[in-house]
């Protein structure tokens, strides 16, 4: 078998890939320090960060941007509301299942 080809999977395989938990990164946004500033972090030390609520959120998986939100409350509670969500071609999921395992 050519080593690129890909073995097809079983329906449990398909299954338990879906069923795997990933990390899912909320960037909010960056913070520009200075080195010195880095040497000198502590406890307690408060940084000023601008931040709109108004404004999306990057949502990444691994170093993969997959969609956009916008925070909300729901029930009380911090939550994400969908805006946009990244399409992947069959190919593009392989090999990112793979990358994942």
């Amino acid at each position: 078998m050519d080593p690129l080809e890909f073995a097809p999977i079983s329906l449990t395989q398909v299954h338990a890939l879906r069923e795997m938990k990933l990390n899912v990164i909320v960037e909010m946004g960056t913070l520009q320090l200075s080195a010195e500033d880095l040497l000198d972090l502590v406890p307690g030390r408060v940084f000023e960060f601008e931040f709109d609520p108004a404004r999306p959120v990057t949502l990444t998986v691994g170093t993969e941007a997959i969609g956009t939100a916008k925070l909300i409350l729901h029930e009380g509670k911090l939550a994400l509301e969908m805006l946009s969500v990244r399409s992947l071609d069959a190919e593009e999921q392989n090999s990112q299942m793979l990358d994942n395992t």
